[in-house]
């Protein structure tokens, strides 16, 4: 288990280091096998597997190919791969979904003029979901990787302690948080309804 740890530390160091190019190609390429499995988990789950394969003369492998495409290209022009790992926010979940149902759209409307219909409403929702929770899942992975390996970097923290829970203090608290060299005891406030409580993870 140790050694297992020992690996994956190495290879996100290496991973970090790697050229921004390299890493978005990488993050590309997560992101078309997530699709490809999208893909599968809806043809898995049609009732009638083999109609799929007659459905007017667009071949399935043209169908899913179009689709990872059509996905990666939604992707890359609306800045998916622009924001840093590290710093994933609750509005990147809010983007991908909104990316995601775009794509779920263009596929719909391209197979609905060509007369294709190879998955009913319930498969696109599937496919929608899964693509959501698959891509939004790797993000949370890479963003704690990452900031495991940024902790490993300041083993010896400087313990801090924050004077009032108030505006400020929680702004403080969120800038600190970002910073590895610091690690947060806890919060001191006069107000008795502040008392006792938690504030994120800390």
């Amino acid at each position: 288990m140790i050694k297992l740890k020992s690996i994956l530390i190495n290879f996100g160091g290496n991973f970090i280091s790697l050229p921004r190019s390299l890493r978005r190609t990488i993050l590309v390429t997560l992101d078309a096998i997530i699709i490809l499995i999208s893909f599968a988990v809806c043809f898995y789950l049609l009732e009638d597997r083999q109609a799929i394969y007659k459905i007017n003369s667009t071949p399935i492998s043209v169908f899913i190919i179009r689709g990872v495409f059509l996905g990666i290209l939604i992707y890359i022009s609306t800045g998916q791969y622009n924001r840093l790992s590290s710093y994933i926010i609750s509005k990147t979940f809010y983007s991908i979904c909104l990316r995601n149902l775009i794509l779920v759209l263009c596929i719909f409307t391209i197979n609905s003029i060509n007369s294709s219909r190879i998955f009913s409403l319930d498969s696109w929702v599937i496919f929608w979901l899964t693509t959501n929770f698959l891509i939004s899942y790797l993000r949370i992975i890479i963003r704690d990787w990452i900031n495991l390996l940024q902790n490993k970097k300041y083993k010896k923290k400087k313990n801090v302690v924050i004077y009032g829970a108030g505006n400020a203090g929680l702004q403080l608290y969120a800038s600190l948080k970002e910073n590895k060299k610091y690690r947060i005891k806890f919060f001191v406030d006069d107000d008795p309804m502040l008392q006792k409580r938690v504030i994120g993870s800390s």
